[in-house]
């Protein structure tokens, strides 16, 4: 039977705090947290992964279900390994968000490589640059104009009809990524990249 050593990922500036036959963490340099979970028998995936809209309403719900909102999920695929990607923002308190992203792929067997980002210090510096070059409010006071139909600050990646209490914002959008290098969902998403190339699965 194959054991957690068949999936591999080597990564520099990543130190491993746990190591057990089924889980492994690392932790990064600036605290960031990458965690692999691996089953040698996987269950059967509970929606088509070749489906992208089943794909983006499984990740939105358990979004959701997290106390947390989808900023993105899409299928993803490693040589054999059908999966997906994902990326969610869930809330801390008393403010700013921990964003997590997340690889998910299964054939023979099944892996799932989660990294987790907070947000520290002054928050909200990467929503406040952004509202101001989009000039778009974004303050809980003019919640109203989030179901206007002018642009909205919050709204759902795919479906602009959906609404939950934590949703994706015009600042989440990758395009804003290289201005705020530091920001966690921008070491996220470098994280991610990072992760797809060094992946080895045997």
């Amino acid at each position: 039977m194959r054991t957690i050593e068949a999936v591999r990922v080597e990564l520099a500036g990543w130190r491993m705090i746990e190591d057990s036959a089924t889980l492994r963490q690392w932790q990064g340099t600036g605290g960031d947290l990458m965690t692999l979970q691996f089953f040698a028998a996987p269950d059967p995936s509970p929606f088509d992964v070749r489906d992208t809209e089943q794909v983006r309403a499984f990740a939105r719900m358990m979004a959701l279900r997290n106390g947390g909102g989808l900023v993105e999920a899409d299928k993803w695929k490693h040589g054999d390994y059908a999966g997906t990607r994902g990326v969610t923002k869930i809330p801390q308190q008393p403010s700013g968000f921990t964003y997590v992203g997340d690889l998910i792929a299964q054939r023979d067997l099944g892996f799932a490589i989660k990294v987790e980002c907070r947000e520290e210090g002054t928050t909200g510096l990467r929503e406040t640059a952004v509202a101001l070059a989009l000039e778009i409010d974004p303050a809980p006071g003019l919640f109203a104009r989030m179901f206007s139909k002018g642009p909205r600050w919050h709204q759902d990646p795919y479906d602009a009809k959906q609404r939950a209490p934590v949703m994706r914002s015009q600042s989440d959008d990758r395009s804003w990524d290289d201005k705020f290098p530091d920001h966690p969902l921008s070491r996220l998403r470098c994280h991610l990249k990072a992760i797809d190339g060094a992946l080895r699965v045997a």
